[in-house]
């Protein structure tokens, strides 16, 4: 099976036993396939409530989400998801440089 909707069950079930896991899938429309996953543990979601501030994503290093590529649509999806996980929109949300990002 795929890696990605194994490790999407994996937090699904955390979800299950801990309702303060946010998880959510990023479904593409035509395909109706899974593109992507995005997290935060209940200890990742009370640390956001203090550091807000400025969050700078590091697209080259291993992040909370699986994403099926580099666009601006992907990362505006990380960013709502992450105020919906927190109920807080971040002073400034930055991102490495892309080449690829549109």
């Amino acid at each position: 099976g795929c890696d990605t909707a194994k490790l999407f069950q994996h937090f699904e079930k955390e979800h299950t036993k801990n309702p303060d896991w946010y998880v959510q899938s990023l479904i593409d429309p035509e395909t109706n396939r899974l593109q992507g996953v995005f997290y935060m543990t209940p200890e990742q979601r009370i640390l956001w409530q203090c550091y807000a501030d400025i969050i700078l994503n590091d697209n080259t290093a291993a992040t909370n989400t699986i994403l099926p590529d580099k666009t601006s649509k992907c990362y505006r999806w990380v960013l709502q998801q992450t105020i919906e996980a927190t109920g807080v929109q971040p002073g400034a949300f930055m991102i490495d440089a892309v080449p690829d990002l549109e």
